[in-house]
């Protein structure tokens, strides 16, 4: 992931890197970002969505949150927060404002996108 990060930072092209990965903040890759995102969901529709994306059971969706910071943990350490509660349609708008948002990435507030 560095060697591809390194490529994306020297290509002209690119202005925002983004990293989706749920175990961010346990791994030490926030430490590499400029800014942190939480995506919520209720926990009922993480569970359903995940179990019809990647076909695990719900041991399994239990298990690897075991190896996950507490939620509040994560929102505590997000720059904003986005609620993740609709559809993929509903989310798209939530994304494209806050990358829209200049303040986001130059003065780093606290923001939440409901």
């Amino acid at each position: 992931m560095d060697e591809q990060i390194a490529a994306a930072r020297a290509d002209p092209a690119t202005s925002l890197i983004i990293l989706d990965a749920a175990i961010l903040l346990e791994t030490g890759w926030g430490k590499r970002c400029d800014r942190i995102v939480y995506v919520h969901a209720p926990r009922r529709q993480r569970l359903e969505r995940v179990l019809r994306q990647r076909g695990w059971d719900e041991k399994e969706v239990i298990r690897r949150g075991k190896a996950q910071w507490q939620l509040t943990d994560k929102v505590s350490r997000a720059d904003a927060v986005i609620n993740n509660s609709g559809t993929v349609a509903d989310l798209g708008p939530r994304v494209d404002c806050l990358i829209a948002d200049a303040n986001f990435f130059s003065c780093c507030p606290k923001i939440s996108t409901p």
